[in-house]
């Protein structure tokens, strides 16, 4: 196992004098063509190789990053981070750093998405502009692509490199007084239709003209995609993870092994499955594994990194965050089970209700109770009698997310993999027999 990250990591762990060291090293290239007003305005890219160090001394940790990987350089931020630890508090149930585990081989490179050219971004942008210019409607959105390799390393022998790729595109287009919006992600651009994108949106913006005030109130939804894993990536973010779990702060806590959401409902974070967006080990270098999260609406566990773990006296999940983060363990490859139902029988089956598009402005309003708060957005619609009637304006929410995973009544056999928090999520629609409005918009 060799290349430019690991001969820097071992260059960093040669070089460091603490008792234990740890390096993580990404080398990426990125690339974005940004386009607005219906006129592309904007084409980067960026290419950078970026170093951090955690290095331990005694029960005190200090960490240090930066991007000179001469090695000088390298040497200089061995040397930074053991300074940093000496001044450190003591941290008293640090157990050091975890040991190498195996860790599986998982394809997540495209050659064509890292390769992808400025021209063909151009290209995809241009399908997403000319069918909105002809409707005298307006885009605006990205198209991105990237190639990086992680690398992770320790002096206890853990040596774990993957290379990865990731394309995405979005797109959100207005006209007068509606909106609509799309997005796609995946590690291979073919497998993400721009086209289909960009006329999804157009759709939403076409239909949501002229939208109605209605009052705020519980309504059954129908929620896409898009707002599912809005939605759950919120959740993953503020109740998944083992701090927040043991700090008492998640909603899953007292919950272990109790129903709390519709047995319909299962989801689960799993980094090897190539339906998503793999990375086969975290930022510790320990091994992804499949995390049960509900199972069939039943709590079932949270996912931990080596630190957590020991405190809570289990094993790491392989979810360990970047050196530094404040937020611990989270699960960033989200999966939710597809169900027997299609979007067009859950919008049938409803007497009167709304179809949401997606949520916005998310906040997180009552952890301990799932309790989120938001906008709808690009595309919200009233559904009576079974089909979907008049646009209406955008309603805010608040509402506990093991509520309304309580009333699901239906979920679709397809699912879609769509950019979230974090990272990504592989996610159906989903219909609730009520959801709480409580304020309306002018818009």
């Amino acid at each position: 196992m060799n290349g430019p990250t690991v001969e820097i990591a071992k260059t960093v762990l040669a070089a460091s004098k603490a008792a234990q060291t740890e390096v993580i090293v990404t080398a990426s290239k990125n690339a974005l063509t940004r386009f607005a007003n219906n006129t592309i305005h904007q084409n980067v890219a960026e290419e950078d190789t970026y170093v951090i160090v955690r290095a331990v001394a005694g029960k005190r940790v200090g960490i240090a990053s930066g991007n000179d990987v001469s090695k000088s350089g390298l040497r200089r931020l061995a040397k930074t981070a053991l300074e940093i630890a000496r001044r450190q508090m003591e941290i008293p149930d640090f157990p050091g750093l975890p040991a190498p585990k195996p860790v599986a081989d998982v394809s997540a490179y495209s050659a064509a998405t890292a390769a992808l050219s400025p021209a063909k971004r151009a290209s995809a942008a241009v399908s997403i502009i000319r069918p909105s210019a002809r409707k005298g409607a307006i885009a605006s959105g990205a198209i991105s692509n990237e190639s990086s390799t992680l690398t992770a390393a320790n002096s206890l022998g853990v040596l774990a490199t993957a290379g990865r790729t990731e394309f995405e595109a979005m797109a959100v287009i207005e006209k007068d007084s509606g909106a609509g919006c799309a997005a796609g992600i995946s590690t291979d651009y073919r497998s993400v239709d721009v086209r289909r994108i960009g006329k999804t949106a157009l759709r939403k913006c076409i239909n949501s003209q002229n939208p109605r005030e209605i009052e705020p109130a519980e309504y059954a939804v129908v929620l896409e995609p898009q707002a599912v894993a809005g939605l759950l990536a919120y959740m993953a973010y503020m109740g998944f993870g083992a701090q927040n779990y043991l700090e008492g702060r998640s909603f899953l806590c007292g919950r272990l092994g109790a129903k709390i959401m519709h047995d319909s409902v299962s989801v689960w974070d799993d980094g090897l499955d190539a339906s998503g967006m793999p990375v086969p080990f975290d930022y510790e270098g320990q091994p992804k594994t499949r995390v049960p999260l509900i199972e069939s609406g039943v709590a079932r566990s949270v996912v931990y990194d080596s630190y957590f773990a020991a405190r809570a006296g289990t094993v790491s999940t392989g979810h360990a965050m970047p050196p530094g983060s404040t937020t611990g363990p989270l699960p960033t490859n989200l999966f939710m089970g597809p169900g027997a139902s299609s979007l067009d029988e859950m919008i049938a089956s409803t007497e009167r209700g709304l179809l949401v598009t997606r949520f916005h402005y998310v906040n997180i309003a009552d952890p301990s109770n799932a309790v989120l708060t938001g906008l709808t957005r690009d595309g919200t619609f009233l559904i009576e009698k079974g089909r979907v009637r008049y646009p209406v304006k955008n309603l805010r929410f608040t509402e506990s997310m093991l509520a309304a995973f309580s009333e699901v009544e239906g979920v679709s056999r397809d699912r879609s993999l769509e950019p979230a928090m974090l990272g990504a999520a592989l996610v159906p629609a989903v219909k609730m027999s009520s959801f709480r409005f409580t304020g309306v918009t002018q818009f």
